[in-house]
């Protein structure tokens, strides 16, 4: 199968999982949802044999504005690994306007909102933890 093809099955997927939660494009329904959605995102995925898995990124590259407390308050975020490319279906949480789902083309790509990926196990311990920083991501303040 072309990799346009896979990305196309996914793409569906997707849309047919963001139709059956439509409380994750609004900010107060996607807040505190990254790892029930994702994991859920994930399992469907990967069922049709798409190379999907969870993966953690920590510390916003620029601090959102607009940003709910209890969404600011999580000290790491969970989102979709697709091969090369990442999703994230709870992105409204930390910016109203972002688009949905906030899809990356790369880790480059993502580093243009967090600037660290955790390459350890999703559900590992403290200690399994394998943080690096993003390429060319750098930390700023709001």
């Amino acid at each position: 199968m072309s990799c346009g093809a896979e990305q196309g099955i996914a793409a569906g997927l997707v849309a047919e999982f963001l139709g059956a939660y439509p409380r994750l494009a609004q900010p107060a329904g996607a807040t505190s949802q990254c790892r029930i959605a994702t994991t859920v995102l994930v399992d469907r995925l990967s069922a049709v044999g798409q190379p999907a898995s969870a993966v953690w990124v920590r510390r916003h590259r620029i601090v959102p504005l607009g940003t709910g407390v209890r969404a600011l308050e999580a000290d790491r975020h969970l989102i979709v690994r697709l091969g090369r490319s990442f999703i994230d279906v709870t992105r409204r949480q930390f910016d109203a306007t972002a688009t949905h789902p906030r899809w990356y083309s790369s880790e480059s790509d993502l580093a243009e909102h967090w600037c660290e990926i955790d390459d350890g196990p999703v559900d590992g311990r403290l200690e399994d933890e394998m943080w690096r920083a993003l390429p060319g991501s750098s930390p700023l303040e709001a």
